[in-house]
């Protein structure tokens, strides 16, 4: 289901994410050079303290679409994002399934109290997600995106991890 990120998934990123038909709803496609996403991974690694690319793989492991996890210890919380890349991959349950895994790994860590997604906010779909599996919308981040010739307002959820001080998510009990 969830795999890091290595070198020979590099192509598939960067076509992933230069086609408009994949990103162009809630987000504005960058071209990707395969060399330029080569490059940026080499000099920030696929995988850090800060930041981790994971592959999100279909029932037959293939990739699907890609899954990051930004971590800031100092202020206990990480920040989620994902894409399904792959339309025969969409409403399988996907994210759903490697959200579940991702939070149970995280509510063993000493060091991460809350995790939080940014999403766009017609993207129903991901809001559908986040809410199955416990998170509440917490906030709105005004004007946080360029997309299709304007800025647009996204919506921040979050959840709580078991363990934290302010008490466990009922929907993580």
């Amino acid at each position: 289901m969830l795999r890091p990120v290595s070198k020979k998934d590099l192509p598939i990123l960067a076509s992933w994410f230069s086609d408009p038909l994949i990103l162009s709803e809630y987000d504005t496609p960058t071209k990707l050079d395969p060399a330029d996403i080569e490059h940026a991974f080499e000099k920030h690694g696929y995988a850090s303290k800060e930041l981790t690319w994971l592959m999100l793989c279909d029932e037959n492991s293939r990739p699907a679409g890609v899954v990051t996890i930004s971590v800031d210890e100092s202020a206990r919380h990480a920040e989620i994002g994902y894409v399904v890349a792959e339309q025969n991959a969409r409403g399988k349950r996907l994210v759903t399934r490697a959200l579940s895994e991702l939070l149970d790994d995280m509510a063993g860590k000493d060091s991460i109290d809350e995790v939080h997604a940014v999403v766009h906010p017609d993207n129903i779909a991901s809001k559908t997600v986040l809410k199955r599996a416990g998170f509440e919308q917490t906030g709105i981040y005004t004007a946080h995106r360029f997309v299709n010739g304007g800025w647009v307002d996204f919506e921040v959820f979050s959840i709580k991890l078991k363990g934290t001080t302010d008490g466990v998510n009922a929907a993580n009990e």
